[in-house]
Order: C-alpha cells, then structure tokens, then sequence
C-alpha cells in the first residue's frame, strides 16, 4: 500500500509532467518555428523571420510609435556596415 507522501509524490509528478511541455509549447509560439528549448528564436517564416515581440516591434515602428523599431531591419543594417 502507497504511503501518503508516495501518492503525493505521485500527483505532483503527474500534475507538473504536462507543464514543461505547455511551456515550450508557449516559447514555441512567442519565438518561433522549432523554438521549443531555451536560447532558440528562429522567428516565425510568415513574420519575415522575426519572433512574436519583435513583429509587433516592427508594426509599431512602421505605424510610427515613438520608441519602437524593428530589431530585423537594425540587424540588417548592422549586418550591411560590416
């Protein structure tokens, strides 16, 4: 028979086991396409390569809201002066 700390034990493996997969199912969907693990933001293909924060970055910049800019276009440029 189980101890109490042993079904204890048990339910909380079983309640967290699902949050690391919803998690990276999060990260996925805010960093991109295969960007399920830590350090991965590939961006999304139909944002033009640009992750979730930095596409709504790049909305702003062109509506023109002050302080915001695209981060893919200044990498561009940066990557262009090199």
């Amino acid at each position: 028979m189980a101890s109490q700390v042993d079904r204890v034990n048990e339910f909380t493996a079983a309640f967290d086991g699902a949050i690391g997969s919803d998690v990276k199912d999060v990260r996925e969907q805010l960093c991109g396409e295969g960007a399920r693990d830590k350090g991965e933001y590939t961006g999304w293909p139909q944002l033009g390569g640009r992750t979730v924060v930095d596409a709504i970055a790049a909305i702003g910049a062109a509506l023109g809201v002050p302080g915001m800019y695209d981060p893919h276009s200044e990498q561009q440029a940066g990557d262009k002066s090199a």
